[in-house]
């Protein structure tokens, strides 16, 4: 077993290893004696280009998980057979006026190597536009809502999303390579031998980043599973370093702030704040890092590339002579972006065949779900005062618990009540768990309305238990007085589009709100009808059969 003075010892000879791969921590591989102004306007041309550069990817960072999500609905149409949601471009346009300022330096750059900065950065720049036009052609092609039995709309769309998907990575590498080529002429033209605090900050740090890196390289692979966790001990005791060593690395570096607010000592603590939390992402029991998971990958990179910021703005002041410390003219890096792999349509398993038990109460309708969809419907149930009448919410309860025996396991029920306030009384439970349907049998009715906080709460349970090529339903059940706001109306459009679909049940004899149900189902995909005891089975049973498999 490694002790902790062990664990140190290959810490340290790890820092070694990453300090002779870059040559800002060591010695200067190539003595050039060009005058500090030259080297101050190379290190600030290199730092323009690297900072568009992280303009452009933290506007494409969160991307990779809308991509995805974007991409499985889809998948979740071509199995169903129901509409495509249109797709909204997610580069709105290329941020044009700060490429202008990023790229003034250009003449700075030594000549050597200006024809080949220029040659990338203008490859980087190209795939950016190239993603825009991609993601215009699929919004067109998609803003009529095609049916996904629309074969060649369907080849189309898949293959933008590919193309899409091929852009991303090929931006990603570009940008590595000009991190790349950044080094290499800060090896050339800007490093030398002399001792530095910067320096010292710098390679620190940079052991960190690349610790952090190496983890996020393997979570883009899919390494990490619960067979195989991610360790982030090294980083852990890495970091510990970083942060007793804040003294000693800083050294003479001013710590007031300059002209322009900058405090490298303010971005050392964020650096070492940032990185912390990215470490805590890692093992968020909320989000795990499983293969292929690019919501809990999004937020480490968040994080990381936050860091990433910190380190910049401190490599960029490296180059200014008015902090106290002799300048050291550092370049920064690129960021990471999120992760998006391009996936085609799975399928779902075979609806499984109904088996009623002996003791089903025999219905007076026809009730088999095979054929059917299996089905995840949660009940948004008004528990106000005026729901409290023998044909509203007690003929409703009695309605379910008559179907319940003719579910199938995997058909699941959840139910969200409002009133005063609302609140999940139990979630994504078959309906022959005898314990929740007494829950819901115990039920009463009392309070006021507020129907916004119900339907929120049953969107949540709708998006987070979702069958992919099921029924997914909310049905409201209310006798009126239902007040949403516009915000709430676009949650239940986005949820259609989502496939989420919203029906209502209206009780008793006077409805307030008809036309505002009418118009909420009508954009919603779902029905409205008004239940009374002749026809409050047939209802549920229509809600529940909706979706064919």
């Amino acid at each position: 077993m490694l002790t902790k003075n062990n664990r140190f010892t290959i810490l340290m000879a790890f820092v070694c290893a990453i300090a002779t791969t870059f040559p800002f921590i060591t010695k200067a591989q190539n003595h050039n004696s060009g005058s500090n102004n030259t080297k101050e306007k190379i290190a600030s041309a290199i730092n323009g280009y690297l900072g568009i550069l992280a303009v452009t990817t933290g506007k494409i960072r969160k991307h990779g998980e809308l991509l995805n999500s974007y991409n499985l609905r889809v998948n979740d149409r071509y199995l169903s057979g129901g509409r495509v949601s249109k797709f909204t471009p997610l580069l709105k346009q290329l941020p044009e006026r700060e490429k202008e300022r990023g790229i003034v330096g250009l003449s700075d750059i030594p000549e050597a190597h200006r024809a080949e900065v220029d040659k990338l950065f203008n490859s980087i720049w190209s795939k950016l536009g190239e993603r825009l036009q991609l993601e215009l052609i699929l919004n067109d092609l998609t803003k009529d809502y095609p049916p996904a039995t629309n074969v060649a709309r369907l080849d189309s769309i898949y293959s933008y999303l590919e193309q899409i998907d091929h852009n991303y990575k090929e931006y990603y590498a570009l940008t590595m390579r000009f991190e790349e080529l950044a080094a290499d002429i800060y090896a050339q033209y800007l490093a030398d031998d002399k001792n530095s605090a910067w320096k010292d900050t710098a390679g620190e740090m940079k052991v960190v980043i690349d610790s952090v890196r190496n983890y996020i390289y393997n979570a883009r692979e899919g390494y990490y599973s619960d067979e195989s966790p991610l360790d982030t001990l090294y980083l852990s005791q890495a970091l510990e370093h970083l942060a007793v060593d804040k003294t000693k690395n800083l050294g003479a570096i001013k710590r007031v702030k300059g002209s322009d607010g900058s405090n490298a000592h303010q971005y050392y603590d964020l650096f070492i704040h940032h990185m912390q939390r990215a470490m805590r992402e890692f093992h968020n029991p909320y989000k795990p890092l499983m293969p292929y998971a690019p919501q809990p990958y999004y937020y480490v990179v968040n994080e990381f590339d936050y860091a990433i910021d910190d380190y910049n703005k401190i490599m960029t002041l490296s180059g200014r002579s008015d902090l106290t410390e002799p300048p050291a003219y550092l370049v920064g890096l690129v960021k990471e972006i999120g992760l998006y792999n391009f996936s085609g349509p799975r399928k779902a398993p075979e609806p499984e065949s109904v088996n009623l038990s002996n003791d089903a109460d025999p219905l007076p309708i026809n009730v088999s779900m095979e054929g059917f969809a299996y089905t995840h419907t949660v009940l948004l149930l008004d528990v106000s005062g005026s729901m409290n009448d023998p044909v509203k919410l007690p003929l409703l309860k009695q309605s379910i618990m008559r179907l319940a025996p003719y579910m199938r396991e995997y058909d699941r029920v959840s139910v969200v009540i409002y009133s005063d306030d609302a609140q999940v009384i139990f979630e994504n439970e078959p309906f022959s768990n005898q314990k929740a349907m007494k829950k819901m049998e115990t039920l009463i009715s009392k309070g006021n309305t507020d129907a916004q906080k119900g339907l929120k709460e049953a969107y949540k349970l709708a998006e987070k238990e979702f069958i992919t090529q099921g029924n997914n339903r909310i049905i409201i059940a209310t006798d009126g007085d239902f007040h949403i706001d516009d915000k709430t109306e676009k949650m239940v459009q986005k949820g259609y589009e989502k496939g989420v679909f919203l029906s209502v049940f209206g009780f008793g004899h006077k409805i307030y709100d008809e036309k505002r149900f009418e118009a909420l189902t009508a954009m919603s995909g779902g029905n409205y009808l008004h239940i009374d005891e002749d026809n409050s089975l047939q209802a549920l049973v229509a809600e529940l059969q909706a979706v064919r498999k």
